[in-house]
Protein backbone atom coordinates (compact mmCIF):
# COMPACT_ATOMS: atom_id res chain seq x y z
CA UNK A 1 0.00 0.00 0.00
CA UNK A 2 1.78 2.91 -1.00
CA UNK A 3 1.01 6.20 -2.71
CA UNK A 4 -2.75 6.57 -1.83
CA UNK A 5 -4.52 8.95 0.62
CA UNK A 6 -6.56 8.59 4.13
CA UNK A 7 -8.70 11.64 4.40
CA UNK A 8 -10.68 13.19 7.52
CA UNK A 9 -13.73 16.06 7.09
CA UNK A 10 -14.83 17.91 10.02
CA UNK A 11 -17.95 19.66 8.33
CA UNK A 12 -19.26 23.00 10.03
CA UNK A 13 -21.40 25.50 9.08
CA UNK A 14 -19.40 28.46 8.94
CA UNK A 15 -16.12 26.85 8.60
CA UNK A 16 -15.10 23.02 7.48
CA UNK A 17 -11.61 21.27 7.52
CA UNK A 18 -9.94 18.82 5.31
CA UNK A 19 -6.99 16.96 5.82
CA UNK A 20 -5.26 13.92 4.01
CA UNK A 21 -2.13 11.97 5.39
CA UNK A 22 -0.56 10.17 2.29
CA UNK A 23 1.66 6.80 3.13
CA UNK A 24 4.85 8.69 3.92
CA UNK A 25 3.09 10.84 5.97
CA UNK A 26 2.82 13.79 4.49
CA UNK A 27 0.29 15.89 5.98
CA UNK A 28 -1.98 18.22 3.88
CA UNK A 29 -4.59 20.30 5.11
CA UNK A 30 -7.45 23.13 4.08
CA UNK A 31 -9.77 25.23 5.49
CA UNK A 32 -13.16 25.91 3.65
CA UNK A 33 -15.23 29.05 4.96
CA UNK A 34 -18.39 28.29 4.53
CA UNK A 35 -20.18 32.58 3.39
CA UNK A 36 -23.38 33.20 1.71
CA UNK A 37 -27.42 32.01 2.01
CA UNK A 38 -28.06 28.91 1.08
CA UNK A 39 -28.24 27.26 -1.38
CA UNK A 40 -25.54 29.58 -2.70
CA UNK A 41 -23.52 28.55 0.51
CA UNK A 42 -23.39 25.01 -0.27
CA UNK A 43 -23.15 25.45 -4.13
CA UNK A 44 -19.91 26.92 -3.21
CA UNK A 45 -18.94 24.37 -0.58
CA UNK A 46 -19.40 21.76 -2.91
CA UNK A 47 -17.43 22.94 -5.65
CA UNK A 48 -14.24 23.52 -3.17
CA UNK A 49 -14.49 20.74 -1.40
CA UNK A 50 -14.98 18.66 -4.64
CA UNK A 51 -11.62 20.71 -5.96
CA UNK A 52 -9.87 20.01 -3.24
CA UNK A 53 -10.54 16.13 -3.21
CA UNK A 54 -10.21 15.74 -6.88
CA UNK A 55 -5.77 15.73 -7.39
CA UNK A 56 -6.31 13.00 -4.36
CA UNK A 57 -8.16 11.01 -6.10
CA UNK A 58 -6.15 11.20 -8.90
CA UNK A 59 -2.97 9.78 -6.88
CA UNK A 60 -5.49 7.46 -5.18
CA UNK A 61 -7.42 7.07 -1.56
CA UNK A 62 -7.75 4.77 0.92
CA UNK A 63 -10.36 5.07 2.24
CA UNK A 64 -12.13 8.68 3.65
CA UNK A 65 -13.85 9.15 7.36
CA UNK A 66 -16.63 12.01 7.69
CA UNK A 67 -17.43 13.47 10.92
CA UNK A 68 -21.65 12.86 11.03
CA UNK A 69 -23.08 15.55 13.64
CA UNK A 70 -25.83 14.61 16.03
CA UNK A 71 -28.72 16.20 15.37
CA UNK A 72 -28.87 17.47 18.82
CA UNK A 73 -25.56 19.47 17.81
CA UNK A 74 -26.56 20.77 14.38
CA UNK A 75 -28.61 23.24 12.94
CA UNK A 76 -29.76 22.83 9.41
CA UNK A 77 -26.45 24.79 7.97
CA UNK A 78 -24.01 22.20 9.78
CA UNK A 79 -26.59 19.17 8.34
CA UNK A 80 -26.31 20.45 4.85
CA UNK A 81 -22.49 20.87 5.00
CA UNK A 82 -22.20 17.53 5.73
CA UNK A 83 -24.36 16.15 3.25
CA UNK A 84 -22.51 18.04 0.69
CA UNK A 85 -19.34 16.95 1.59
CA UNK A 86 -20.69 13.15 1.86
CA UNK A 87 -21.26 13.91 -1.49
CA UNK A 88 -18.67 15.21 -2.47
CA UNK A 89 -16.78 12.42 -0.96
CA UNK A 90 -18.78 9.74 -2.90
CA UNK A 91 -18.96 11.34 -6.05
CA UNK A 92 -15.04 12.07 -6.64
CA UNK A 93 -13.36 9.45 -4.33
CA UNK A 94 -13.37 5.60 -5.25
CA UNK A 95 -12.51 4.52 -1.45
CA UNK A 96 -14.57 3.66 1.14
CA UNK A 97 -16.69 6.84 2.65
CA UNK A 98 -17.25 6.24 6.16
CA UNK A 99 -19.34 8.91 8.40
CA UNK A 100 -18.74 8.04 11.98
CA UNK A 101 -19.67 10.20 15.17
CA UNK A 102 -16.39 11.47 17.15
CA UNK A 103 -16.81 8.74 19.61
CA UNK A 104 -15.78 6.60 17.13
CA UNK A 105 -13.43 8.36 14.84
CA UNK A 106 -12.18 8.86 18.96
CA UNK A 107 -11.50 5.39 19.75
CA UNK A 108 -10.39 4.41 16.00
CA UNK A 109 -7.68 6.92 16.32
CA UNK A 110 -6.55 6.53 19.49
CA UNK A 111 -7.39 9.85 20.79
CA UNK A 112 -6.28 9.52 24.56
CA UNK A 113 -8.51 10.10 27.05
CA UNK A 114 -8.10 12.62 29.80
CA UNK A 115 -7.26 12.37 33.45
CA UNK A 116 -9.25 15.47 34.07
CA UNK A 117 -13.11 15.34 33.57
CA UNK A 118 -13.17 19.28 33.15
CA UNK A 119 -11.06 18.55 29.83
CA UNK A 120 -13.06 18.94 26.59
CA UNK A 121 -13.10 17.29 23.65
CA UNK A 122 -12.15 19.68 21.47
CA UNK A 123 -8.93 20.52 23.35
CA UNK A 124 -7.82 16.56 23.57
CA UNK A 125 -8.48 16.58 19.82
CA UNK A 126 -6.39 19.38 19.33
CA UNK A 127 -3.45 18.36 21.03
CA UNK A 128 -3.82 15.02 19.73
CA UNK A 129 -4.11 16.51 16.13
CA UNK A 130 -0.87 18.31 17.15
CA UNK A 131 0.88 14.83 17.97
CA UNK A 132 0.34 14.01 13.83
CA UNK A 133 1.97 17.26 12.88
CA UNK A 134 -0.73 19.69 12.59
CA UNK A 135 0.70 22.71 13.46
CA UNK A 136 -2.08 25.08 12.47
CA UNK A 137 -4.53 27.04 14.55
CA UNK A 138 -7.72 25.69 13.25
CA UNK A 139 -9.94 23.65 15.61
CA UNK A 140 -11.73 22.05 12.61
CA UNK A 141 -8.81 21.63 10.67
CA UNK A 142 -7.37 19.92 13.40
CA UNK A 143 -10.53 18.03 13.71
CA UNK A 144 -10.42 16.43 10.17
CA UNK A 145 -6.47 15.34 10.91
CA UNK A 146 -7.96 13.34 13.74
CA UNK A 147 -10.54 11.86 11.00
CA UNK A 148 -7.50 11.18 8.67
CA UNK A 149 -6.15 9.52 11.50
CA UNK A 150 -8.89 7.14 12.04
CA UNK A 151 -9.25 6.78 8.13
CA UNK A 152 -5.63 5.34 8.56
CA UNK A 153 -5.96 3.04 11.32
CA UNK A 154 -9.54 1.44 10.24
CA UNK A 155 -8.07 0.85 6.80
CA UNK A 156 -4.70 -0.87 7.93
CA UNK A 157 -6.79 -2.42 10.59
CA UNK A 158 -8.91 -3.75 7.75
CA UNK A 159 -6.23 -5.13 5.50
CA UNK A 160 -4.44 -7.04 8.46
CA UNK A 161 -7.44 -8.74 9.31
CA UNK A 162 -7.76 -9.48 5.18
CA UNK A 163 -4.21 -10.95 5.02
CA UNK A 164 -4.70 -12.98 8.15
CA UNK A 165 -8.32 -14.43 7.09
CA UNK A 166 -6.00 -15.02 3.86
Amino acid sequence: MTGAWYIGVDPASSTAGIAAFDEAGTLLTHEIHVRGQMPDRLVALRQEARAWLSPLADQGAWCAVIERPSTRHGGATLLASYGVFVEAAASVLACPVLTLVPTEIDAAASVPQSSSPCLPRKSRTFAYARTLGYTGTSQDVADAVVCAEAARVLTLRTTTRTKTAA
